[in-house]
């Protein structure tokens, strides 16, 4: 009985781990900033990640914005990486789109 009980509790904050967004802000201005999420080992963030990214960025400026920029940033060398691997982290750029400005969320270009 107690080793069940133990093997629900253990299954049940492992479950519990996956709800948690990796999506973070990095920089936070009144008008635009940085938000990242872990990146794969091609150093691209999953379908997954990108829409709790953009989620965070709607959030933050609402569904009018503009990409600045987006892609895969390396950790510093000598900062402390998973497992002794140089991990990345992929990085979006962004900021509010101007008032009239026809875009929703598309990149510049």
């Amino acid at each position: 009985m107690k080793r069940g009980f133990a093997v629900a509790v253990v299954a049940l904050v492992s479950l519990a781990g996956g709800c948690a967004s990796p999506a973070r802000y990095i920089e936070k201005g009144a008008d635009g900033g940085v938000v990242g999420v872990p990146a794969g080992t091609d150093g691209r963030a999953t379908d997954a990640q990108r829409r709790e990214a953009v989620a965070l960025i709607q959030k933050h400026v609402g569904t009018k914005y503009e990409i600045v920029e987006e892609g895969p940033v390396r950790r510093a060398a000598g900062t402390a990486s998973a497992g002794g691997v140089d991990t990345a982290e992929y990085r979006i750029a962004y900021r509010k789109a101007a008032e009239g400005a026809n875009t929703d969320g598309l990149p510049p270009g």
